[in-house]
């Protein structure tokens, strides 16, 4: 009976580790984005090998009674940037008629036409200022509410992850009791 109860404790706790794993896995996959896995561990590890060497190093030197070698480098730089021009824009009508009346009356013309160019830009852009500014309003809202179904989907995929990961422990923790069962049983 104990030899039963030990296979299947040891049993419990290898699938609670596999099951584990596995959830913690589908988790760092769907919320790391491409990071490694074991990358902070690394990064950490370097670091603290890294640190570890330079203390040694430091250590050696001054048991040895060696001073650290300073290197001087010296130099001097200099920039200089400078740029000129000239733009120059004319617009032409064509020459004004001989007579002042008819010069006049061709001025007035002009200036309605060019005022009424100005207006007609004018209301133009307020047009496509509007359509934008509507245009900008409904992507928003687009926006809020993708926003809002990433999150769910990603808080349903977290919770799947922990799920598993509990069960895993839960399976591992399971396989303990079994074993201290077994050995109780002895």
């Amino acid at each position: 009976m104990a030899g039963v109860l030990n296979t299947l404790g040891v049993t419990a706790q290898i699938l609670g580790v596999v099951v584990a794993f596995v959830g913690l896995w589908k988790t760092w996959h769907e919320h790391a984005a491409g990071e490694p896995f074991w990358g902070p561990l690394v990064m950490w590890a370097r670091a603290v090998s890294r640190s570890t060497a330079t203390w040694a190093g430091r250590m050696i030197r001054r048991l040895l009674r060696r001073r650290p070698e300073t290197i001087a480098i010296q130099g001097t730089a200099a920039a200089t940037f400078s740029a000129f021009g000239n733009i120059r824009v004319r617009v032409n009508w064509g020459p004004l008629p001989e007579t002042t009346e008819a010069a006049l009356q061709e001025l007035h013309r002009r200036t309605v036409e060019m005022s009424d160019r100005q207006a007609n830009a004018i209301d133009r852009l307020d047009d496509a200022i509007g359509e934008m500014r509507t245009d900008i309003a409904a992507r928003a809202t687009n926006l809020a509410a993708e926003i809002g179904r990433v999150e769910n989907l990603s808080r349903h995929v977290a919770v799947g992850g922990v799920q598993l990961e509990a069960t895993g422990l839960f399976l591992v923790l399971l396989g303990l009791a079994l074993q201290g069962m077994a050995f109780a049983v002895k």
